[in-house]
């Protein structure tokens, strides 16, 4: 089965190991969505995830602002509301370029049932998570228009 996300393989790196912990994992997902200038069937993922005492959601948007700051500069961003399952208080996280709000990365907050599945005590511990797609930062890092060309030849030939 091709993985739609890399959620398990981080589930599984914290499994049973003593917090304070911090991992990110990257790999390739396959999704079965509609291609666009913004979306591919198959991208590169790179997620992120935190247990530790009194981890807060306030940690996570702290540290994915500096993330966009560090990739993409001074850019406007939004915290949305969307529902992944398996988080709580998830957000998509969304850059303003060009007039344009683009969702850049998911996150949330670690479920206590997660949590007591990799062998933490949500008494204890809390955690969060989040998700971003590399072609989608590298497109809006790059100011291509659409991801396609991140991939063509003219784009390969005028970066040699």
């Amino acid at each position: 089965m091709l993985r739609t996300q890399l959620s398990g393989i981080t589930l599984r790196a914290i499994k049973g190991k003593q917090p304070p912990l911090r991992f990110i994992t990257a790999g390739r997902v396959f999704r079965s969505e509609q291609e666009d200038e913004h979306h591919l069937k198959v991208f590169h993922q790179l997620e992120g995830i935190s247990v530790q005492r009194n981890a807060s959601l306030d940690d996570l948007h702290s540290i994915l602002n500096d993330l966009m700051l560090a990739v993409l500069g001074e850019v406007e961003t939004r915290y949305r509301d969307h529902d992944f399952g398996w988080v709580d208080h998830s957000f998509e996280l969304d850059v303003r370029m060009n007039d344009e709000w683009i969702a850049v990365a998911g996150g949330g907050m670690l479920k206590p049932a997660m949590l007591h599945d990799a062998a933490h005590d949500p008494e204890q511990v809390s955690g969060y998570a989040f998700g971003m797609g590399l072609e989608r930062l590298a497109l809006l890092k790059l100011g291509l228009k659409s991801i396609d060309e991140l991939w063509s030849e003219a784009y390969q030939q005028h970066q040699a």
